[in-house]
């Protein structure tokens, strides 16, 4: 993914959350042995109209601990 692409998703994203206000939107977070990018996990326990839903990972221990962090119960290791 480029720069300008992640910027221009990240526009778009906020955008799409100020046009419904109300509205909750559903986060899955993927990552990679462990690894989430410069934090993009938490990320969105900041931002008040996003839930985080369930976390994927196929390392079992770092799974365990972004699961604890989080603060959710769904988890897939695949």
């Amino acid at each position: 993914m480029t720069r300008r692409h992640f910027l221009a998703t990240t526009a778009a994203s906020t955008l799409a959350f100020a046009a419904e206000p109300e509205r909750k939107w559903r986060v899955a977070v993927i990552g990679n042995k462990g690894s989430y990018g410069h934090s993009l996990d938490s990320m969105w326990l900041t931002l008040p109209e996003t839930e985080i839903v369930a976390v994927a990972d196929l390392d079992a221990k770092k799974l365990a601990d972004t699961l604890k962090k989080l603060g959710i119960t769904k988890g897939f290791a695949d």
